[in-house]
């Protein structure tokens, strides 16, 4: 699939599942040990996104559908020769549509709200013709939201920061943790088959090598402040897909996808260009958001299983 359909797909297939939630898959605790030694596979350097997405941002249901695939290959950078390199602004996302059905709700809305009188015919249709132009610059602006950051913020790294806090964790627990680098130059993929896992999840390399820890850990981490229509406040929404195999043996354990959604309100902007300006406290706050999802990540992979009822 073309960058172009990726990227507008994520916001496309954000607005399919809400309204949809359910119960997703969580990791099995029963199916192994708690570990005394994993290899965390370190994902290629991420890329927050900012889109008009109608939905709920990265939630657990829709992001455990789509981690290591095709779908969420523009969250990441790639780094040709291990040589860290600036993003080219991703190409426009076919947002139409998605901005004709919010920008429909949201007059609809507002015509209830105000009174049929004020809201109808011309003035109405006035309305709507401005918050369409006006979600289509900002989704034209936030091609180069991620350029725009790390222009503003140099040292902003939270693929580094997320592998760097899941080792210490681990290793306050007694846990000895080897990093290695995903294969090849591509945005994650499955190290080894997943047979059962659900989702359009696929294998780069069914012959990697096994490795000499108890678990290997893949992370497909994922950020974006993501507005649900043109009349929303940008709000962050973070998820890290985990896979979790045998590191000996290659078999697979499970996989799980972690969701941090804020309180609502907090650290939200009514504007694109107010997100931009205040990048320095944006990043920092999705910073604080996707690394508290690290603990849980590792309460996954360290707490034994609940004893079996009798």
């Amino acid at each position: 699939m073309k960058t172009i359909q990726r990227f507008a797909a994520i916001a496309a297939m954000t607005a399919a599942v809400a309204g949809c939630a359910g119960p997703t898959p969580t990791i099995d605790k029963s199916a192994f040990a708690p570990p005394r030694s994993v290899t965390i596979v370190e994902p290629p350097r991420m890329r927050t996104l900012a889109l008009i997405s109608p939905g709920a941002g990265l939630r657990s249901d829709f992001a455990y559908a789509h981690h290591f695939s095709k779908e969420f290959d523009d969250f990441f950078v790639l780094e040709p020769n291990g040589a860290a390199t600036l993003p080219g602004a991703p190409p426009l996302p076919a947002y139409d549509q998605q901005i004709l059905l919010q920008q429909n709700a949201q007059v609809r809305t507002a015509n209830q709200s105000v009174g049929s009188a004020a809201m109808s015919g011309a003035v109405g249709g006035a309305m709507a013709g401005l918050i369409q132009a006006s979600a289509e610059r900002t989704a034209k602006k936030a091609r180069e939201f991620d350029n725009e950051t790390r222009a503003r913020v140099p040292d902003l790294d939270l693929r580094r920061d997320i592998v760097q806090a899941l080792k210490e964790t681990l290793e306050k627990r007694g846990v000895a943790v080897s990093i290695i680098k995903s294969a090849g130059n591509s945005p994650p993929r499955l190290r080894w088959p997943a047979p059962g896992m659900q989702g359009s999840a696929s294998v780069a390399q069914e012959n990697a090598a096994p490795v000499d820890t108890d678990l290997l850990i893949q992370l497909s981490p994922a950020t974006e402040w993501y507005a649900p229509g043109p009349l929303n406040n940008f709000r962050r929404s973070a998820s890290i897909g985990v896979v979790i195999y045998n590191g000996r043996t290659k078999a697979y354990l499970g996989a799980q996808a972690f969701w941090y959604q804020p309180p609502t309100w907090e650290h939200e902007y009514v504007r694109y260009d107010s997100l931009v300006a205040d990048a320095a406290a944006a990043s920092q706050a999705m910073r604080d958001g996707v690394l508290s999802i690290v603990p849980r990540i590792a309460d996954a992979i360290t707490t034994p299983a609940a004893p079996s009822p009798r």
